[in-house]
């Protein structure tokens, strides 16, 4: 009887050494999915950068819709338009031209006819899409942008 403990007790042994090795090897492959999960996810969930015609637009067109989006608007762009109650009925963007790194054109169409905005931009990596609007102001239309 005391041969039979013997010859199970050397076969839990012989079978725990392989055991140990598929253990681990179990333990590496789940932290590497669980590290890989974790980076997707987190890469899923942070802010897209914005060109810089990309912040033009998705900022005006919040400005236009008279709800400026606080990650691409400067709080004092949103604080005068508040203040002068200014309300915007815009149909349409029509154009959004690329000036430079931080300047762009906009041109919107509202009932009375065409506007021009000059958008400046500022450009932090703080901020959530990198750029974000500084200053507006309406600007004489230029022709070639009228048909």
């Amino acid at each position: 009887m005391s041969e039979q403990f013997q010859s199970v007790a050397e076969a839990i042994r012989a079978i725990s050494k392989p055991l140990r090795w598929y253990w681990i090897g179990t333990l590496l492959i789940n932290a590497a999915v669980i590290i890989f999960s974790t980076v997707v996810i987190l890469r899923a969930h942070s802010p897209r950068n914005y060109s810089t015609l990309e912040s033009c637009f998705y900022g005006m067109e919040s400005i236009f819709n008279n709800n400026p989006d606080e990650t691409l608007v400067e709080r004092s762009v949103s604080d005068d338009i508040a203040k002068k109650q200014i309300v915007f009925d815009i149909e349409r963007v029509h154009l959004v031209k690329y000036l430079d790194n931080s300047h762009c054109d906009v041109v919107a169409k509202d009932s009375v006819g065409y506007r021009n905005y000059r958008v400046t931009l500022e450009h932090n990596s703080k901020f959530k899409h990198y750029y974000r609007i500084l200053d507006v102001s309406e600007t004489q239309i230029e022709s070639r942008y009228q048909r």
